[in-house]
């Protein structure tokens, strides 16, 4: 860090260690949700640390964008491994960035994954208010898709409150733009909090 720091070149190290990270997180993303689950989340496990550090240069560096993004493919790695904390903790500080309307469904994705994390530590009224947020956020925005993921999301909030009939409300709304939307992995979420 000193050599770097002598030599001017930590921001353009830093900016590179960041990308590189945010691309390899993209990619890990991408399979958390597949036959080869387990093996993408030992490989982010192994690299958690570079992974922190370059979330945390795009948080300091107060570039939204890729803040978002990279939180965003991490928020699974962080429920699947038990990190609530240290998730909830980095999207909050990466939800407070100043973000322009082209980022708005990023960061309604982003409010959802705030959601389960804060409903897996007991904290019903935060993954409430995320939720909240991120259906208004997906209602002005018009894309069936993602209002369905953010009624999925405040269903299953409900749900988990007892507070079926709100949930209910939630979840076949969702089901209904799901299904017309061919959004089979939504589908199948609603359906199962449905049952």
């Amino acid at each position: 860090m000193e050599r770097l720091v002598e030599k001017a070149a930590l921001a353009a190290i830093r900016h590179r260690h960041v990308a590189y990270y945010l691309d390899w997180a993209e990619e890990a993303g991408r399979h958390l949700h597949g036959p080869d689950q387990g093996s993408w989340l030992d490989q982010l496990e192994r690299d958690h640390e570079n992974l922190r550090a370059a979330l945390r240069w795009a948080i300091e560096g107060a570039n939204s964008e890729l803040a978002l993004r990279f939180a965003a493919s991490l928020a699974y790695f962080w429920y699947y491994r038990g990190h609530f904390r240290e998730g909830r903790a980095l999207l909050t500080a990466v939800l407070a960035l100043p973000a322009g309307p082209e980022l708005a469904a990023r960061r309604a994705e982003l409010l959802q994954r705030m959601a389960i994390l804060a409903l897996r530590q007991g904290d019903y009224p935060a993954a409430r208010a995320a939720g909240d947020e991120a259906l208004a956020i997906a209602r002005q925005g018009g894309d069936g898709t993602a209002l369905a993921s953010a009624l999925a999301m405040l269903g299953f909030v409900a749900r988990v409150q007892d507070e079926y009939a709100t949930a209910r409300s939630a979840l076949e709304e969702g089901l209904t733009l799901a299904r017309a939307a061919g959004a089979t992995v939504h589908t199948a979420q609603i359906l199962h909090h449905l049952g």
